[in-house]
């Protein structure tokens, strides 16, 4: 009988950032029996008797009344709260008791809405969250979504400081722009407007912010919402804790962020960039943290992405740091360049896939870069043919050596005309052309 501790075969790159080549991880110790069943660190429901139903209480539900008072009589005097199906409107946020538990339908059709252009969270100042889960709290917070309307630059989805014992459970912080059940075909609506320029738009700060000691467990969460700096925030706390398959997407500047953070894992982190919504975003900001898992993360920008991106994750003023199986993709040529970049030493990580990297402050710089070798004649001279496009590539050549390509930010294709030495442009189209090819 034996335990397997660790195991995994890939890509090493060492301190430096600089490929190690493949390498085995493998680490077991015997046992003199079979090993016991692991428990499950996912804290358990409340047993159903204990659910109070919010619409027996005076909760409305009903997506037009003002549900702020009625659920805050509920918090107060009820521990267990079930809401079902309906969009429940507040104007104001919802305090959470240390063993308060939220249990919603699912997040598809269970919704608190904030009204848009509430004037409690307009203004500048601090972020305001619809629902605060208190310090060293065993909150539960389970399948519900989180709306934060529009125009309210102040407000947060969840401000999260409960205990190492709590758990957020399959919720959803929605886009107005890519709201839940969206799919291509169906119209974006007038709210999407707003995004485009077409309205009142304020960037808020932060979809779900943990903070001030905040951990626990945090499982199949969705922060997607298209007018937040920020996704996910993670800051000044040592609570340990952990997040299991956490998507977050198509946020302003960065995705996710972890600040004076110790002793967190992030297993299966998904990150997305989409056009408009992220496409100058990065997929994550790390700084004076320590002892940090990174599992299985998967950086992702989608194909209409027409800029280009340096960093999927910049570390600063870090240590213990660790990235175990690493993925950046795109269906298109702008992946992000690199997937880790450690901003003290220098360091960088180039290779898209990759098994471990270790970020550790004692590395020091990395040394002498030695290029690789040339692929042009050693006389060969570089010099700049044409200027002016937003993103010139798809590039395809004729049996003349013409060269066409595409600049698919400003939806136009062009032909390089080698006898004349000049470019030409053969059309503007529709959508976002990628790539060219000859049949």
């Amino acid at each position: 009988f034996y335990v397997v501790d660790e195991f995994s075969l890939g890509l090493d790159t060492g301190p430096d950032g600089r490929e190690q080549g493949i390498a085995l991880h493998h680490r077991e110790h015997a046992l003199a029996e079979p090993a016991p069943e692991v428990p499950s660190d996912i804290p358990a429901l409340p047993t159903m008797d204990r659910w109070v139903n919010v619409r027996t209480l005076g909760v409305k539900g009903d997506g037009e009344t003002d549900d702020t008072d009625a659920l805050r009589k509920a918090i107060a005097g009820n521990s267990v709260l079930y809401l079902p199906s309906g969009t429940y409107k507040v104007s104001g946020s919802l305090r959470l008791n240390p063993d308060t538990v939220l249990i919603g339908l699912n997040p598809g059709v269970t919704r608190i809405e904030l009204a848009d252009d509430t004037p409690a969270f307009a203004g500048e100042g601090e972020p305001i969250g619809l629902i605060v889960a208190p310090g060293y709290g065993r909150n539960i917070v389970k399948s519900i979504s989180v709306w934060c309307g529009i125009s309210n630059p102040r407000a947060v989805g969840i401000v999260w400081m409960a205990g190492q014992e709590s758990l957020m459970d399959d919720v959803c912080f929605p886009s107005f722009l890519f709201p839940i059940g969206w799919h291509p075909g169906m119209p974006l609506g007038p709210r999407a407007n707003r995004l485009r320029g077409q309205g009142p738009h304020s960037v808020r700060k932060v979809d779900l912010l943990v903070t001030n000691g905040g951990g626990g467990i945090f499982r199949g969460n969705w922060p997607h919402a298209t007018d937040a700096a920020t996704g996910l925030r993670v800051e000044n706390t040592n609570t340990p804790g952990r997040i299991y398959q956490m998507s977050v997407e198509h946020h302003v500047r960065v995705e996710t962020e972890f600040d004076n953070v110790h002793n967190w894992e992030i297993y299966d982190l998904q990150t997305e960039e989409e056009n408009p919504a992220g496409a100058k975003a990065y997929a994550a900001d790390i700084q004076d943290s320590r002892n940090l898992l990174f599992a299985n993360t998967y950086m992702y920008r989608v194909s209409r992405s027409v800029l280009p991106k340096t960093d999927a994750i910049r570390v600063r003023r870090s240590d213990a740091i660790r990235f175990e199986n690493v993925k950046v993709f795109s269906q298109t040529r702008l992946a992000f360049d690199n997937p880790v970049l450690e901003e003290d030493s220098g360091a960088k990580v180039r290779a898209h896939f990759f098994t471990r990297f270790d970020v550790d402050a004692d590395a020091g710089p990395p040394g002498e870069v030695v290029p690789p070798p040339g692929v042009f004649a050693a006389d060969a001279v570089l010099q700049r043919l044409a200027a002016g496009f937003g993103n010139a590539s798809g590039l395809a050549v004729d049996d003349a050596g013409n060269v066409f390509f595409t600049d698919a930010a400003n939806h136009k294709i062009y032909r390089w005309d080698v006898a004349k030495h000049e470019t030409e442009e053969l059309a503007e189209v529709e959508g976002q052309p990628q790539f060219l090819a000859f049949v």
